[in-house]
């Protein structure tokens, strides 16, 4: 009689066990398909096939699908299909389970290039920001100091209160529209001017810069390789009109924090 009780509760949680993982298997399951649409329409098919493979045959790929944010995960993805999986699994054991999920949201946004050097420094900038008590999420601040992107400089460093210096790195804010930052260079008109400071740099290179995208890309470049000319001031050359350089010049602000000010024509 023991033992039939024995094999019979054997069989209950035995059935349990299984009904438990079947229930939880089709909330993954949808979501796996989330993410996967969402990548495909970013990088292709072939890409998010492979991207995804390397997800889930990995014991940490498997556990940020279970516990991270959809827009995180599909980050961590794109990471993995880079080579990244190692780094961002190095960076959960670091700097902790939260810190790698921002870091990798950061990447499903195009906040940040998928580069070990640059999920790494992202990561110094959230621990930075949550020791010195300014937030917990640098890409979901509800003010100025949104991160819009953050970039590889080669002279410019940034200071967050009494933290270390995160070196070799610059940072585009949503910033103030009247003063600095995104919303300055992009949806502002200065009182006296009718277009904003993006579509002034359009005009000026319609050689190499076709849309607000290109001119995330020559900031970038500008910030990466760039001649500093004055201690706020970086800048360097691009096709403008008829086949003529020009100076692209980046303007920051005294305070590193703060980032990228706006951007102007030489």
């Amino acid at each position: 009689m023991c033992k039939r009780l024995s094999v019979f509760f054997l069989f209950v949680f035995l059935l349990n066990a299984i009904l438990v993982s079947a229930v939880n298997a089709e909330p993954l399951a949808a979501k796996t398909s989330i993410i996967k649409e969402g990548l495909i329409s970013e990088i292709g098919q072939e890409a998010t096939d492979r991207a995804m493979s390397r997800l889930l045959n990995s014991e940490f790929g498997k556990k940020a699908l279970a516990e991270w944010g959809d827009e995180a995960v599909e980050g961590l993805a794109k990471a993995a299909d880079s080579g990244y999986l190692d780094i961002a699994e190095r960076i959960s054991t670091k700097y902790g389970n939260n810190i790698a999920e921002i870091t990798n949201k950061g990447i499903a946004r195009n906040a940040i290039e998928t580069t070990d050097e640059m999920m790494y420094r992202a990561s110094d900038y959230t621990k930075a920001i949550q020791k010195t008590g300014f937030g917990t999420d640098p890409f979901e601040l509800a003010n100025e100091h949104r991160v819009v992107r953050l970039m590889k400089s080669k002279d410019t460093s940034i200071i967050i209160g009494n933290e270390p210096p995160i070196r070799n790195t610059a940072v585009l804010k949503k910033g103030v529209p009247e003063a600095w930052g995104h919303d300055h260079i992009f949806i502002h008109i200065r009182p006296g001017h009718s277009t904003t400071r993006a579509q002034q740099v359009l005009e000026a290179f319609p050689d190499s810069m076709k849309n607000n995208e290109d001119i995330m890309k020559a900031i970038q470049e500008t910030i990466k390789s760039g001649e500093k000319f004055e201690p706020t001031k970086i800048r360097k050359s691009f096709p403008s009109k008829n086949g003529e350089m020009r100076y692209f010049e980046v303007w920051l602000r005294a305070d590193s924090y703060e980032g990228i000010g706006t951007i102007v024509p030489g």
